[in-house]
This record gives C-alpha cells, sequence and structure tokens, in this order.
C-alpha cells in the first residue's frame, strides 16, 4: 500500500477525518502487527539514491506550529 502522511499534526488532532478513516483501516489490514514497514521519503537528500536501515532509527522533526505533543511522539 502507499499512504501519503499528510499533515502531522493529524496524530494528535481527532478532527482530522483522514485520520477516522486510516485508524479504522489499520485495524482491518493489519489485525497482526506487520514483521517491517517501508517508508520512502522526500524528507532525505543524497547525491545517490540510497537505502537505510535500523531497528529504531530516530525521529527527526522537520515541521513547526503543530501541536506541542507532537515532539514528544516515537
Amino acid at each position: 500500500f502507499y499512504l501519503s502522511h499528510g499533515n502531522p499534526a493529524m496524530l494528535a488532532d481527532d478532527s482530522f477525518v483522514a485520520r477516522n478513516f486510516l485508524m479504522e483501516w489499520k485495524e482491518k489490514m493489519f489485525p497482526i502487527k506487520p514483521k517491517s514497514i517501508l517508508v520512502v521519503s522526500a524528507h532525505w537528500e543524497t547525491d545517490v539514491p540510497s537505502v537505510s536501515a535500523g531497528q529504531l532509527p530516530q525521529v527527526i522533526y522537520d515541521f513547526s506550529d503543530v501541536p506541542a505533543c507532537m515532539f514528544q511522539m516515537k
């Protein structure tokens, strides 16, 4: 599946219609936790196509003007 993340505040604000849709969709599509997740990001620059991996990758907060609780999420 491809899902665009949209506005990061959607994670903390129930007024986003897409939030409720995605939460219900997740429960239907993934009743069992996936073994892995592939993330493709436009927020990373390299001279050539690159792949990185990690068991517990760090979160990089590259946004502003969002609820303060967003900076506590991992």
